[in-house]
């Protein structure tokens, strides 16, 4: 294994021994970690502007699966529950209307789904960098 340092100051190992598929594998190790001092009150501030795009989208497709409730049920209802008359087929506007709450809810389950494991709450990463080991620089 060979060692050498590029034209960044980062060292780089060298692994010439082909991997299982016959590429040798390059590792890259910088020199040093750059580690940022920042304020309780910069912290606090960076917490509350942390946004969540897909939160936002989350809430959008809950209320406009709850907004069209009531619309899709009335058509589902009319359609396909029988009260000592024949029932009548779907139009094409109480079809999108169905359309537009199944489309919603599936939306609305897949972003909770994707946020499950990858949203860190900004109130934990503020607890956990709050708990770090304080040191003086030397």
């Amino acid at each position: 294994m060979a060692e050498h340092v590029d034209q960044e100051g980062s060292n780089t190992s060298l692994d010439d021994t082909p991997s299982g598929n016959g590429i040798p594998t390059h590792t890259t190790i910088p020199d040093h970690l750059l580690r940022h001092n920042i304020s309780d009150d910069e912290l606090q501030t960076l917490s509350d502007m942390r946004r969540s795009y897909l939160q936002d989208g989350k809430w959008v497709a809950l209320g406009t699966c709850l907004g069209a409730l009531t619309p899709a049920y009335t058509s589902l209802n009319k359609a396909y529950i029988v009260e000592e008359k024949l029932t009548t087929p779907l139009s094409a506007g109480d079809l999108m209307q169905v359309l537009v709450f199944f489309g919603a809810l599936l939306i609305f389950i897949t972003l909770i789904i994707v946020m499950g494991g990858k949203e860190k709450d900004a109130g934990d990463l503020v607890a956990e960098i709050r708990a770090r080991d304080k040191r003086e620089d030397k």
